[in-house]
């Protein structure tokens, strides 16, 4: 049985040969980008810096190197935005607390208690304002 079929067997209520799996089909299914490079590291892939497509929960993109090892069942379709307000585009490298290298959208801005503060720096909120201009237009 194909990743295709036991996904559809499954939603038709039937009992497939196994469990399809599901590892960034919606932000509900998503897998952290840490335990994304993580799990590409234990499996031998490729290390690189993991592309966050939803900053709010810091989801990563499962790429199809990952998704043919697991034979994974669902493929994510991202919007073009993302809960944070900020258009998936124009990446920068950039790393996580634990370290974790990650590519973000250019438009966001990081601060640990998730709101700006004196100290943000004057270009990260103009470049978060023009994310949402674009965003909204």
């Amino acid at each position: 049985m194909t990743s295709r079929q036991r996904l559809a067997v499954t939603l038709e209520h039937k009992k497939p040969d196994r469990i399809p799996l599901d590892l960034d089909g919606t932000g509900q299914t998503g897998i952290n980008a840490s335990t994304l490079f993580k799990l590409r590291k234990e499996f031998g892939l490729e290390e690189k810096p993991i592309t966050i497509i939803e900053p709010f929960q810091m989801l990563g993109e499962v790429e199809q190197d990952l998704r043919d090892f697991l034979n994974a069942a669902v493929i994510g379709l991202w919007t073009k935005g993302n809960l944070m307000g900020t258009a998936n585009e124009n990446w920068k490298p950039w790393r996580k607390p634990d370290e974790t290298p990650v590519l973000m959208a250019g438009g966001f801005v990081f601060n640990t208690i998730h709101n700006i503060v004196a100290k943000t720096p004057i270009d990260n909120l103009v470049a978060l304002f023009d994310e949402f201009k674009k965003i909204n237009t």
